[in-house]
């Protein structure tokens, strides 16, 4: 396993990944691709695991995404080129 993590933001109009490190820094260039409409679970994994093949020797932390429960229990800490960090407060 590779050193960083792999931070998928997943968008309205777009998927997008990067590396980051512990620090929250970029490790990777940031890469884009359209979300599908619609896009159930399946197809959004497809769609990642395709996409974003060269970053699978990095594990992936998952966050959830929703709004409201980011807000309640994540502290944004760092956005760098378009990648936001949040770090877990509760």
């Amino acid at each position: 396993m590779k050193p960083g993590i792999l931070a998928i933001d997943v968008g309205g109009t777009g998927l997008k990944a990067a590396v980051i490190d512990d620090r929250g820094q970029m490790r990777s260039d940031r890469q884009r691709v359209p979300t599908p409409h619609p896009c159930p679970p399946k197809l959004f994994l497809d769609t990642s695991t395709t996409r974003f093949r060269g970053y699978s020797n990095y594990p992936l932390h998952v966050v959830p995404a929703v709004k409201a429960y980011v807000d309640a229990h994540y502290q944004r800490v760092a956005k760098v080129r378009g990648v936001t960090i949040y770090e877990r407060t509760s």
